[in-house]
């Protein structure tokens, strides 16, 4: 019998080049993890309940119909929407802003302010969305006036879908920009301390 030592090294102890191939050691190991994307999608439900969505709930599971990918065109929802559910036009963009809470984010106000007209315009209208194209879920985006007038429901159709294209988009986008963050090099290096991993001087892991 004989004993055999082995240096090991904190990741901060590595070479550059060491380093790169523990990171890519770490990501190669994140691709078989099971993603949590609840925090994400829970997010998504609370801004849509501000703006008077109510999600519906996906197949075979008690969790809403809320589906995305990193593609920034993957997401999508099903939801039913009234604008009398927002309480007043007035009141979505500050609900929705507070619950955000993204001071740097220049598209959803943008969004909220559209849906806030439109229930200026027709404050007593419903409607269903459907956005994506993701488990089944295709493209369409209904509304009706309770007055029934066809030119109102146009113009208020047009709309409505144009916002709820632009919510999806706008939620695959905080998707991908999450996926993103994760695999970064300031993210893994952070795990990779936290988790107290040692390699050897090539960057391979200590056994």
């Amino acid at each position: 019998m004989r004993i055999k030592e082995t240096q090991v090294f904190q990741f901060d102890e590595l070479s550059d080049d060491a380093k790169e191939r523990a990171r890519d050691w770490y990501r190669r190991g994140m691709a078989y993890d099971y993603y949590d994307s609840e925090y994400l999608v829970d997010e998504f439900v609370t801004i849509l309940h501000a703006c008077g969505f109510v999600p519906e709930t996906a197949r075979n599971s008690k969790r809403p119909a809320v589906y995305w990918s990193t593609n920034p065109t993957g997401a999508a929802f099903s939801a039913s929407w009234s604008s009398a559910r927002s309480d007043s036009a007035a009141s979505i963009a500050a609900r929705a802003a507070i619950v955000a809470d993204r001071s740097t984010d220049e598209v959803l106000p943008g969004i909220f302010g559209r849906l806030a007209n439109l229930c200026a315009d027709y404050p007593e209208c419903y409607g269903l969305a459907i956005a994506g194209g993701r488990d089944g879920l295709t493209q369409r985006s209904d509304v009706d006036t309770v007055n029934g007038d066809c030119d109102a429901e146009a113009n208020a159709g047009s709309e409505f879908e144009t916002v709820v294209s632009d919510l999806a988009h706008w939620f695959a986008c905080q998707a991908d920009a999450d996926e993103q963050w994760r695999y970064s090099d300031e993210c893994v290096d952070d795990n990779i301390r936290a988790n107290e991993y040692e390699f050897d001087a090539e960057g391979d892991l200590a056994c």
